[in-house]
């Protein structure tokens, strides 16, 4: 579906990372964790192609979707300029989104960088079927790792990851998650991140 969402907060939350509230209704009614919408900033079609960016919030009751986004090109540097009461033209929900069924009790997240965007609202349907989650959280740096306080709110294990070693354990996210599934194993894993991650 297509709806306009108006802006409620658009804020810097870390390293060329913002997160913005929207009030979108219908999206928010109808997403599930693992989703994302393709966002249109204006009439004019500048720049021509929507951008496909993650939910990092899904708030049905209230009619409101957050997204946190890394400014990587012009279209997310014009994201960055929007303003509270400002719209934006959104296409979704979109996507199959995150599996939460699996049997067992014990769930890791495994995110590198921007890739930790659509975890918060899987891990809200998680803790209400009362799993055990741990994420795994690397980015490059300390001030690359964001939203933390809502991640501990939710009272799941965190190991932080930071490949100059400013906060954590220095390295990749691979490196704590190969120890944990051999320490303590998992019944699901789920993982977003750069490609080279994935692999």
């Amino acid at each position: 579906m297509i709806e306009s969402g108006k802006i409620l907060i658009n804020e810097k939350v870390g390293k060329d990372i913002w997160r913005m509230e929207i009030k979108a209704p219908r999206i928010a009614a109808a997403a599930a964790p693992g989703q994302f919408v393709n966002v249109r900033l204006n009439e004019l079609n500048q720049p021509l192609l929507r951008r496909p960016i993650s939910l990092h919030g899904i708030d049905a009751a209230n009619g409101i979707i957050s997204l946190l986004y890394l400014v990587v090109g012009k279209g997310t540097a014009m994201m960055t300029k929007l303003e509270n009461g400002e719209t934006v033209d959104l296409l979704g929900p979109l996507g199959h989104g995150f599996s939460t069924g699996f049997r067992g009790r014990r769930a890791v997240m495994v995110a590198g960088g921007i890739g930790s965007a659509p975890f918060y609202p899987l891990m809200e349907v998680l803790r209400e079927k009362n799993r055990d989650i741990t994420m795994i959280y690397g980015a490059r740096d300390e001030e690359s790792l964001t939203c933390l306080p809502m991640y501990e709110e939710l009272d799941v294990r965190m190991i932080l990851v930071t490949e100059d070693g400013s906060c954590g354990e220095k390295g990749f996210v691979t490196e704590p998650l190969e120890r944990l599934l051999k320490e303590e194993g998992a019944d699901f894993v789920y993982a977003c991140g750069p490609e080279a991650m994935l692999k």
